[in-house]
């Protein structure tokens, strides 16, 4: 799984890095994750005989990390867009021989001039610090906006599908199965699904007349 993983964040990363000044890299990462998703489908049913023990943390960190590919999209998109050498060809210096050192006349300073924010440009800078304070900023933003306006908050959640306990839950067919499975496992094999509580508590449950499973 660490290794799909480390795959996933690689092509998600590079991708978005310089997806700006090269999209084929977009419909690429689309159909490289499709033949990821299609091997692991087929080798869940035809090839993995046991499935490795993880839990939550593993998923939950490389979606962490995942929410960082939008801001160098937007922070290396910005470096390329407002590169005037990089996307015309009207402001070339001429190099005197190959070893010349190449000016650019891009510079960080932009960002504080006009010339940063023209065009394509503002809405890549705004967007960059829109996704910084959210970073950064937004568990912080988050609560007080909650502190003004209590009935937003989201809290845990406790559903109720008002149904009845597992035994009387099952519907004719999986009740019929269960029984069935259930003496066939201890009359042939000599084991035991359910305990002798348990079974009886299937054999005796009335199915209930209200949602089942």
């Amino acid at each position: 799984m660490h290794y799909k993983y480390s795959s996933i964040l690689t092509i998600v990363y590079i991708t978005f890095l310089y997806g700006f000044g090269m999209p084929i890299l977009f419909p690429i990462a689309m159909l490289s994750f499709l033949v990821l998703y299609l091997v692991e489908k087929m080798m869940l049913f035809y090839g993995y005989v046991l499935p490795p023990m993880y839990d939550e943390r593993l998923s939950q960190s490389v979606l962490n990390k995942l929410q960082f590919a939008p801001l160098l999209y937007v922070c290396f998109g910005y470096w390329m867009v407002s590169n005037q050498q990089l996307v015309a060809n009207d402001h070339l210096t001429q190099m005197t021989n190959s070893k010349a050192t190449e000016i650019t006349s891009h510079t960080i300073a932009d960002v504080f001039h006009g010339v940063g924010w023209e065009g394509y440009c503002w809405p890549l800078l705004v967007t960059f610090i829109i996704l910084n304070l959210i970073n950064y900023f937004g568990a912080w933003l988050q609560g007080r906006f909650e502190e003004c306006f209590v009935d937003l908050k989201i809290g845990n959640i406790d559903f109720n599908e008002d149904i009845d306990n597992y035994w009387a839950t099952l519907d004719a067919n999986d009740r019929k199965w269960s029984i069935s499975e259930e003496k066939n496992v201890r009359e042939t094999l000599g084991w035991k699904l359910l305990t002798d509580e348990q079974q009886a508590r299937l054999e005796a449950a009335y199915q209930t007349k209200g949602k089942t499973l």
